[in-house]
């Protein structure tokens, strides 16, 4: 599959290269001649030159590369003879030939003599050929003695047939017209900004993504995208050793971007790069560039912020082959939103709408406000501009507090829901540690991992992190108030919807309270809500007797909502296993059990005759 590749510069190219590599061997039988009858050197030097001008009679790819690299005659006359080795075993076999040490294929001493040009300042590290990786110096020993390969990318991209798509290349055929820049960039991406989308690009890009190639092959894209007069974008490479960032920097050619989140990394690494600060991308922006690349999938892909363009584009790409393109699409980047968090959190289902959750009219209203943060931020905060102004989040904190049972995990999962975001736990025994230090690095991946993800957060029984600061009386204290104080900075600059709920919220800190967009105070459901509750048992299919009175049970046992949940399910699993019907008396001897949970007394009068009974429930 050829993306891009303008096939004018290979028009020809066959018979063009042919009779290349006929002059090469023509000057190959004109030194062995020379050799063998002792033909003076200029006799030589007036072959060499009757080959290299019948080389040079039809252009090939060669030529290009040439002017593209600023190289001079006998650099461009080594190339074709480092690529006629390697397009041409029998010519290589005659190079070996020719070496007076026999070593085989082609050496410096041995290109000097067929070019007629010293080559050891051409070959310096430093120099344009190896500098770009066009050719590479193989083995030990002095300079003229080793071996000059031409690597087999490069190769391949000076050979007749035009070649396909670099392997680990991304081909983003972006609109407008390229304009190649004339010095290497620098394009920095911090959080939230995409460096496609705010990079500057126009025209079609072909990316080098670290994680695709080696080094060697990341220098060879560059030769490669240089005639295919594209630009290159090298990403993922921040995290390469220096000494590989050190060589892909150096040998990059004038079409060359580095993407990269870190640009100290980059200083004095190579040539003297062009700047360029990418911002968050608005909205507008967002479905402009994906309309114009994938415009049946620019709903999907515009919303989402913070997966980057490069990693949205194959997975959009992969979605197309689908039936249902935006539904596969979805799933896929939420599949890609999980990575971050696996083995931070444990996911949680999220089954429930607003519809199912039993709560004043005003609670629901404020929770319903919530939840739709993440869709109203763009207006908000891109497209009036409070976002800059204020400081604003992309989602929400919100605080949940009341007693256990009062339905604020099932509360977190309907958010989780309404923002089309998977819900994740954090399993606090993972967070908070006795060693000095741990807790505020557990925090920090956990944060990062979100912003990442773009999920909800759901810290349950969050007390055990965020209770009132304590009174310094000893060391420990003081580390325990370093660990709030870091954990309300990180709340503070967190853009991603969490949710944390507690059993004490009487307590928490007032420092702590003020930094949440939202706290909503569970209470104990009232008759009419416990009502509510115990009406989910009444459906088709759940077979109830006669005697089931589910008013008596609202209005006499003082439950909430997960204690009742559990009541019905208890009654639910006896009657199954008796094989009839749900009956009363199941009921009872359920909501006894839960008494007995929480420590309460049973009263005569709550469960009138079947008071005996339930006692040993």
């Amino acid at each position: 599959m050829n993306l891009m590749v303008p096939q004018e510069a290979y028009a020809d190219a066959g018979a063009a290269l042919a009779g290349a590599l006929a002059a090469v061997a023509l000057r190959l039988e004109a030194a062995m001649a020379a050799e063998a009858a002792g033909v003076s050197a200029a006799a030589e030097a007036a072959a060499r030159h009757a080959a290299r001008s019948a080389a040079m009679a039809r252009p090939t790819p060669l030529d290009r590369l040439a002017r593209l690299f600023d190289l001079d005659p006998a650099e461009a006359d080594l190339m074709l003879l480092a690529l006629a080795e390697a397009a041409d075993p029998h010519l290589g076999r005659r190079m070996a030939a020719l070496d007076a040490a026999g070593q085989p294929g082609l050496t410096p001493a041995l290109a000097e003599r067929l070019t007629g040009a010293a080559l050891r300042a051409r070959l310096d590290p430093r120099g344009t050929l190896l500098r770009h990786g066009l050719l590479v110096v193989q083995g030990d020993g002095p300079l003229l003695r080793r071996r000059l390969v031409m690597p087999d990318a490069v190769a391949a991209c000076l050979l007749p047939d035009a070649p396909a798509l670099p392997d680990g290349v991304i081909a983003l055929p972006l609109p407008g017209a390229a304009d190649l820049p004339a010095t290497p960039r620098l394009v920095v991406a911090g959080p939230g900004a995409d460096a496609l989308i705010d990079g500057g690009f126009a025209g079609p890009l072909w990316v080098a993504p670290q994680d695709r190639m080696s080094l060697d092959a990341a220098r060879a894209v560059g030769v490669a995208a240089a005639l295919a007069g594209v630009q290159v974008a090298h990403a993922g490479w921040d995290a390469a050793p220096e000494a590989d960032r050190r060589a892909l920097a150096a040998s990059l050619g004038r079409h060359a971007t580095i993407l990269t989140a870190r640009p100290d990394l980059w200083e004095g690494q190579g040539p003297a790069f062009v700047l360029h600060a990418a911002q968050p991308a608005p909205q507008a922006a967002r479905r402009a560039f994906w309309d114009a690349l994938l415009p049946a999938l620019a709903d999907v892909l515009a919303a989402e912020r913070l997966t980057p363009a490069l990693q949205l584009w194959p997975l959009a790409c992969a979605a197309m082959q689908d039936a249902d393109p935006p539904a596969r699409l979805t799933a896929m980047i939420a599949h890609l939103r999980a990575a971050p968090m696996q083995g931070l959190a444990d996911p949680l289902p999220t089954p429930h709408d607003f519809d199912a959750l039993i709560l004043p009219a005003p609670a629901k209203a404020r929770l319903r406000a919530f939840a739709g943060r993440r869709t109203s931020a763009v207006r908000v905060n891109e497209d009036w501009g409070l976002g800059p102004l204020l400081d604003a989040r992309a989602g929400g904190i919100a605080l949940f507090t009341g007693p256990s049972g009062t339905g604020k995990t099932m509360a977190a999962g309907v958010v989780a829901r309404a923002a089309g975001l998977a819900l994740w736990r954090i399993n606090l025994a993972t967070v908070v540690s006795k060693y000095i230090g741990e807790t505020e690095a557990n925090l920090e991946r956990i944060f990062s991992a979100a912003g990442q993800a773009e999920v909800v957060l759901f810290f349950d029984e969050a007390e055990a992190l965020f209770s009132r600061r304590a009174e310094v009386k000893d060391a420990r204290d003081r580390y325990a108030n370093m660990e709030m104080s870091y954990l309300l900075q990180r709340l503070e600059g967190f853009h991603g919807m969490a949710v944390l709920a507690s059993n004490m919220g009487a307590t928490m800190d007032p420092a702590l309270i003020r930094r949440f967009d939202l706290v909503l105070d569970f209470a104990l459901p009232d008759a009419a809500a416990r009502r509510a509750i115990w009406a989910r048992m009444e459906r088709d299919g759940v077979p109830r007797a006669p005697d089931v009175d589910l008013d008596m049970l609202a209005a006499r046992f003082d439950l909430a909502g997960g204690h009742i949940r559990q009541a019905i399910l208890g009654a639910a699993h006896e009657a199954a296993q008796a094989g009839g019907a749900i009956t009363q008396h199941h009921l009872l001897q359920a909501v006894a059990r839960e008494y007995a949970k929480l420590g309460r007394s049973l009263r005569r009068e709550d469960f009138g005759a079947a008071f005996a009974q339930v006692r040993g429930a």
